[in-house]
């Protein structure tokens, strides 16, 4: 990662956020000084700052009083940003999708949203875009048939709930054995969406 921020800490912590020759943060001393660096973590990148320090009964003081007032509004309000390589996407996190979820779309939208995972910056969930013209496709190719699964699972609930019930019509080909865990998860989806939505092609398998 280019940026890389770092406060306080020991000689090995400092290697592991920086680079290995930018022991700069073991130096730091006072609580809320750190460094940031836009460098890849190279020593000429550092650039030093003090943010603002509260004592922690302080701190802990504000944080009820934010809690409290949370609680009292009974609304629904973003998490952290929180970005972890090997961690696994969470649709439940996706306040995005949320929001189409608790909506009664009441005509046809100019552009259809897919998401597809978490991203990896500060930023809105992964999305392709849809609109009504030529080359508007989505291809998902891995080595994962559940998790590709999952990304159209994902991906039937958005569109669905973006559209009217009259205004969309899915076609899904299904060429899983029938019992099979894919065809059980795809059918699962399928019966939580209104069913004049949907055309659902699945062949059924010869008997051994």
């Amino acid at each position: 990662m280019v940026i890389r921020i770092a406060l306080q800490c020991n000689e090995a912590d400092a290697y592991l956020i920086m680079d290995q020759d930018n022991p700069a943060p073991r130096l730091l001393t006072r609580p809320g000084e750190g460094i940031y660096n836009d460098t890849a973590g190279s020593i000429e990148g550092n650039s030093p700052f003090q943010a603002v320090w509260l004592p922690e009964e302080v701190r802990d003081d504000y944080l009820a009083r934010i809690r409290a007032r949370a609680d009292e509004r009974n609304g629904r309000f973003p998490g952290p940003f929180v970005f972890e390589g090997n961690a696994p996407a969470e649709v439940q996190e996706n306040a995005a999708l949320r929001t189409v979820l608790d909506s009664r779309p009441a005509r046809t939208p100019s552009q259809a949203r897919v998401w597809l995972g978490s991203p990896n910056s500060i930023k809105g969930p992964t999305e392709a875009v849809f609109q009504r013209q030529s080359g508007n496709h989505l291809l998902i190719v891995g080595q994962s048939e559940e998790r590709a699964l999952t990304i159209l699972a994902v991906a039937m609930v958005s569109l669905a709930a973006q559209y009217p019930r009259e205004a969309a019509r899915f076609i899904v080909l299904d060429s899983s054995p029938p019992g099979s865990s894919q065809r059980e998860m795809l059918q699962r989806i399928l019966r939580a969406i209104p069913r004049k939505w949907f055309r659902s092609i699945m062949p059924t398998w010869p008997k051994p």
